[in-house]
Formats: structure tokens, C-alpha cells, sequence
């Protein structure tokens, strides 16, 4: 607290460790995503969403305002539209890219 006012604050560091093992849940429930103006709609495979929420969450994407999650889809709310898109951008990076890398499409 300080003073009489209470703040909430972050006390775990992501480390390289934790930051592969992040992108890995993204990368195994990621189905597909799109756009509307701010808000980016995740799709999962089922029963995924939530941990693809958290891992989203736990990446700290610039201009990410938060996320909610249901069964098979996460909703991210986004600062602006433009940087609705270059989240889309690292998101694709992150998650299909390298799994056609892996997979030599």
C-alpha cells in the first residue's frame, strides 16, 4: 500500500525459459484469428482458449490491453486499430509461421 491507496504490481520476470513455453501453448491451441477495428478474436482448438488467454497475457504484447477467454475462443482488446494489426502480425510470427517452419510448408 501506499498511503492509504493499494497497487497491484508484477513480481514474476519472464525469463527465456518461461517466454518458450508461452509461445508453445500458443502455438499448439492456435487455430486462427481476425480482426474487428481494435478487438483481435483468437480462435483455439477446444478446451484451449483459456491457456492461449494466459499466455497472451504473460507475453506482454505492446498495446494489448487484456483478454478474456472461453472454450475455444479469446478475445483481446487492443489499444488501436493499427495496433490491432501488428499484433495480428507478431501473433501469425509467433504462432503459424513457425509451425509450418516445423513442418516444411
Amino acid at each position: 500500500t501506499d498511503g492509504q491507496k493499494q497497487k497491484y504490481t508484477v513480481l514474476v520476470d519472464l525469463n527465456e525459459g518461461m517466454y518458450e513455453r508461452y509461445v508453445q501453448v500458443l502455438r499448439t491451441g492456435f487455430v486462427s484469428m481476425d480482426q474487428a477495428q481494435n478487438i483481435v478474436v483468437v480462435k483455439t482448438v477446444p478446451g484451449m482458449a483459456m491457456a492461449v488467454g494466459a499466455a497472451l497475457d504473460a507475453l506482454k504484447f505492446d498495446g494489448m490491453v487484456g483478454c478474456i477467454a472461453g472454450d475455444d475462443t479469446v478475445m483481446c482488446a487492443i489499444r488501436t486499430n493499427d495496433v490491432a494489426v501488428h499484433f495480428m502480425e507478431k501473433i501469425k510470427k509467433l504462432a503459424v509461421t513457425a509451425v509450418q517452419e516445423e513442418n516444411g510448408i
